[in-house]
């Protein structure tokens, strides 16, 4: 009974200075500052997630990147800068002409931000897409303040890139004509489009090497170019392509239009003259942070 009674004293001082041992340490000096929301944060939270349901990542978390690339963050107010663009662009003039309900019922679900370029052999990939949720913007730090409001760079960087896997996701939703794929029939090269160059992909009815990959991302390239790069460069196309392979692209072209209209109540040719209107328009965004 003696030693129980050692015991439960020891146990008792032992308790008292640990107890007085967290009192003296007081509060953690480590804190999660993640939930704190930054001015960039809100505007994200305003412009995207708020009205089209999007997640706007640009802290470079682990789960969202590709770690078969060594990437780094993305400056932030490089990345409120593109975040405006795409916005302007691409969820503007869909918002404009479909209404912000659309976007929130078809559209990716999150885009990640990138500070460099992702390379694969000898190409710089500006882009990524997966399974049409999430669009990843890559090079971001690379970006310069004329860059942005240049309308034909960032078509040609992030914005036709946009179109084209945006044209997956409805096409996800409700199928194209089948008889869009017999155009080209057997032309379609699958990985090796690459061993084609863009004159040979137009005279053989493509607006792209990448377009004779396969019918779905011919008709991806096709809507994508066609609203994106304007009737100037359509016209070239057409031209280069000769009378065969102008003939088999104005051929898609009337399944695409009709296509969007039935299924999409979207008149392409009304639609691509929106887009040409806020293109016009960008050099007055203010993508000054």
């Amino acid at each position: 009974m003696k030693n129980i009674g050692k015991y439960i004293v020891l146990l008792f001082l032992f308790m008292t200075f640990w107890s007085c041992k967290e009192e003296e340490l007081g509060p953690s000096v480590i804190s999660d500052d993640s939930s704190v929301a930054t001015a960039f944060d809100i505007w994200l939270n305003d412009n995207y997630v708020k009205p089209y349901n999007i997640k706007v990542y640009y802290k470079l978390k682990d789960i969202q990147t590709n770690r078969d690339y060594n990437v780094i963050p993305a400056d932030p107010a490089k990345s409120w800068a593109l975040a405006k663009v795409v916005k302007f662009l691409w969820a503007g003039t869909v918002d404009e002409y479909s209404g912000s309900d659309f976007l929130k019922m078809y559209s990716f679900r999150e885009f990640q931000m990138e500070g460099t370029y992702e390379y694969n052999a000898n190409t710089i990939i500006l882009a990524t897409a997966s399974g049409g949720i999430k669009i990843v913007f890559c090079g971001v730090n690379n970006l310069r303040l004329n860059d942005l409001t240049n309308a034909d760079y960032m078509v040609q960087t992030y914005i036709k890139t946009m179109y084209h896997e945006y044209t997956h996701i409805l096409n996800q939703k409700k199928v194209v004509d089948a008889t869009y794929g017999n155009i080209s029939g057997s032309d379609y090269l699958g990985d090796d489009w690459t061993t084609r160059n863009t004159a040979t992909a137009n005279s053989l009815g493509f607006v792209s090497p990448y377009a004779g990959h396969s019918p779905g991302e011919d008709f991806a390239e096709l809507t994508s170019i066609y609203i994106t790069f304007g009737q100037n460069n359509w016209d070239n196309i057409l031209k280069n392509a000769g009378t065969a392979g102008a003939a088999k692209l104005s051929e898609k072209l009337d399944i695409a239009t009709t296509y969007f209209k039935n299924s999409w109540d979207i008149d392409i040719n009304e639609f691509r003259k929106l887009f040409e209107q806020r293109k016009a328009d960008l050099i007055n965004l203010d993508v000054n942070i």
